[in-house]
């Protein structure tokens, strides 16, 4: 790559923030007032949602801007695009809006911006931010049709739920909500694209505004056939400016026919050639400025022609403080179209122009999505390769599957073996079996052996992509990662990576004192290089692990790192952050913390379901791991339901390990209806549990050491470990909690 581009995959400038996105969308001339549609939104003011559902052009946006103008309360605008849909962007844009209107976000700003709060987190806090506003105000999300990622939809759904007195939450969307969104909206007030319909004397007022005045019976022909639409009326507008009457001709049909043949017929001609030409290409970028369209059509004129253009209001508009412009949606698609019709060569020069851009900028995204739109897969496939993992660890994993989607090429990836072996690790990892499974193919058929980015080589990813897809059992994962420990050095990305499945794979293999010590040294190597999805990892084991051998406190403090590494990358919707839920679940029901404990098998309970067989080892201990907990939660019915789900996995035979006896382990405890390692036995040994109904008597020690023939040193050596996993401090202490547990019963006569 060119010297200046894009360096450092561990400081990415991803995403661009605008500032325009949080202010309401500047008033355009002939954008009049719509007194009926504003005193229906007045009306409702006491409603605290409102969900605005129309077709674009409708002019919805303005008309919230305008009712924002004059409502008096404050006003928190977010304009919503398709990069919000990773959670991390969404939110801190949410937290900058947000605090506009007063909301306390400084708890959690500079983990947002340094990445020491957790996405899901932050949605939580901000929403209990927004409930807690002194004065009233109004939160306007516009554009959120362009939401699809589950998560984002529902940190907005968290707010919805907690929309102050006398304050609103506004939504407008093109389309109809289809997500849990919906639900919160029920009840909300609703106005569709009839309530955007322009009246004959607003369509007038319209047409007044830039400068075209008609007959009352021309104006109600024009409206009718634009079907009360603004978008339409505008560019009937503009065209009958620039003295064209073909509108008014009875041969002109539908709204859609009339901004298709304009936008290329009326519009475009109505221009000076440069500035036609200028559009044209410009339209290929998403936003544009002008040493951008300066370098991709290698001319110096871009900046006085945006000036032109936009103060002729030719659908170019600013979306910045005065740098960044884009053209309109509708505009652009029909210019699109124009310049693929009269140029389709030229596109692709334009967009590998764009990418060069972008590129000694050192903008990711932007430089890896034209190359994408340019046709030069090798290009975005070695960006990809260079910049899919510091991203995926800092949680922007909808982005790089948006990439991974459009590299989706079977020859492609034969020419870039590197990206199969990394696309496919990836997808494995999130649930994406079917694909996942195909990448791999083709990852692992292939026989070269390259250098790479991280100063390895080829063969090492691929021993590493085999260990992790353990298709051979967990005796044959272990002697793989071993393998591929060995062949990264200590700086390469993928280390950290390498030993934590070690680790995993000691633990399988029922090594638990060399997966402990391998362990530990992935979590150094992973903090080190950032490779948060590893280092989660790692501390979840360990967690597990301590659990397993009745230490309560580590398993618990374990937990909590697992949790807090993941929150802090934006993990939460990751698959193998089940887990961290899983390990904080476990750890809560042996500290006795039922509620804690819920809350964690629920997210554990979310991911888990996304795990399938394409990673078995994760996919069984996860869920071997999750059925005790539901067991200790006296949830039997969904702990059978894993149990189920655990037969399907281990069913083609596969060595799994440790698990096979943990399987069966678990079909004894669902027989017998409780876990007798797990759950509110607080991992307490046969010895502790036999010694506990004795400490709830009135015998002594030395009593108690008779009875069950021990020495006194004993008793008391296996009492101070029941006080400590039950977290107590004395022997009344310890009889109380373990009532509370269920280990003794509550008739059981306690030495005071």
């Amino acid at each position: 790559m060119r010297a200046g581009g894009l360096a450092d995959g561990r400081d990415l400038r991803l995403p661009l923030v605008f500032e325009s996105k949080l202010r309401p969308p500047r008033f355009r001339a002939g954008a009049g007032p719509r007194p009926t549609l504003l005193s229906r939104l007045h009306a409702a003011r006491r409603t605290p949602l409102v969900l605005v559902v129309a077709v674009p052009g409708s002019g919805k946006s303005m008309a919230l801007a305008a009712w924002a103008e004059s409502d008096g309360r404050q006003v928190a605008w977010l304009t919503v695009d398709e990069q919000d849909n990773d959670l991390g962007t969404l939110v801190t844009y949410l937290a900058t809006a947000l605090e506009r209107i007063g909301a306390v976000i400084e708890p959690i700003r500079d983990g947002l911006r340094s990445k020491k709060g957790g996405a899901v987190a932050a949605a939580n806090q901000l929403a209990g931010s927004f409930a807690e506003l002194a004065v009233p105000a109004v939160v306007i999300l516009d554009d959120v049709d362009q939401l699809h990622n589950e998560a984002c939809l529902d940190a907005i759904g968290l707010l919805a739920d907690r929309v102050p007195a006398g304050s609103q939450l506004v939504l407008a969307t093109r389309k109809k909500l289809e997500s849990r969104l919906a639900q919160h909206f029920a009840e909300s007030l609703t106005l569709g694209s009839a309530d955007f319909k322009l009246s004959d004397s607003e369509a007038s007022a319209l047409l007044q505004g830039i400068g075209v005045e008609l007959a009352e019976s021309d104006l109600h022909i024009v409206n009718t056939r634009c079907d009360g639409w603004a978008a339409g009326l505008y560019l009937v507008g503009l065209a009958l400016r620039g003295g064209s009457k073909k509108v008014l001709d009875a041969d002109v049909l539908g709204a859609d026919r009339f901004v298709s043949d304009y936008f290329r017929f009326e519009v475009l001609d109505r221009l000076e050639r440069e500035e036609r030409d200028f559009l044209l290409d410009a339209s290929v970028l998403t936003r544009l400025c002008a040493g951008l369209c300066d370098s991709m059509r290698q001319r110096d004129d871009s900046n006085a022609l945006i000036a032109s253009l936009t103060a002729a209001n030719a659908f170019l508009a600013p979306v910045d403080d005065g740098e960044w412009f884009e053209l309109h949606p509708l505009f652009r698609d029909s210019l699109r179209s124009e310049l693929f019709q009269l140029a389709p060569d030229r596109v692709a020069t334009l967009l590998e122009r764009a990418t060069d851009w972008h590129d000694a900028r050192g903008d990711v995204e932007p430089t890896i999505d034209y190359a994408i739109a340019a046709g030069a897969g090798d290009r975005a496939a070695a960006l990809c390769l260079r910049f899919a993992l510091p991203l995926y660890w800092q949680g922007h994993y909808a982005t790089i599957e948006r990439w991974l989607a459009a590299l989706d090429d079977g020859e492609l990836l034969a020419r870039q073996p590197a990206l199969a072996v990394l696309g496919a690790a990836i997808l494995a990892r999130e649930a994406e079996p079917e694909r996942a499974e195909r990448w791999a193919r083709l990852a692992l058929r292939n026989r070269s052996d390259t250098a790479l980015p991280d100063g390895s080589r080829l063969v090492a990813w691929t021993v590493l992509l085999r260990a992790l897809l353990c298709r051979d059992g967990v005796a044959k994962m272990r002697i793989d990662a071993e393998v591929a420990v060995g062949m990264f050095g200590e700086g390469s990305t993928l280390s950290g990576s390498a030993l934590t499945l070690l680790g995993f794979a000691e633990l399988l293999n029922g090594n638990d004192e060399r997966a402990t010590q391998i362990l530990r040294s992935s979590i150094e190597r992973s903090s080190r290089l950032g490779a948060s999805v590893s280092g989660s990892m790692a501390f979840s084991a360990l967690s597990l692990l301590a659990a397993r051998r009745g230490d309560v406190s580590a398993a618990g403090d374990l937990a909590d790192s697992a949790r807090r590494i993941a929150e802090t990358a934006h993990l939460d919707d990751y698959v193998t952050t089940a887990c961290a839920y899983v390990a904080s679940a476990r750890a809560a029901t042996l500290r006795g913390w039922r509620v804690a404990a819920q809350e964690s098998v629920e997210h554990a309970d979310r991911l888990a379901s996304r795990l399938t067989s394409t990673l078995a080892w994760l996919a069984a201990l996860v869920r071997v791991e999750l059925a005790h907990v539901h067991l200790a939660l006296a949830n039997p019915g969904r702990a059978r339901e894993l149990l189920d789900e655990l037969d399907e996995i281990a069913a083609d035979g596969r060595d799994l390990g440790i698990l096979a006896d943990r399987i069966a382990e678990l079909r004894h405890d669902l027989e017998s209806g409780r876990s007798a390692g797990d759950g509110w036995t607080a991992g307490l040994t046969p010895a502790e549990l036999r010694l506990l109904p004795l400490l709830a008597s009135h015998l002594s020690f030395r009593d108690i050491a008779e009875r069950l023939g021990i020495s006194r040193n004993t008793v008391k050596t296996q009492a101070i470990a029941v006080y400590r996993k039950l977290s107590v401090a004395s022997r009344s202490e310890a009889v109380d909690r373990a009532r509370e547990l269920g280990l003794v019963r509550r008739d059981a006569a306690q030495r005071g």
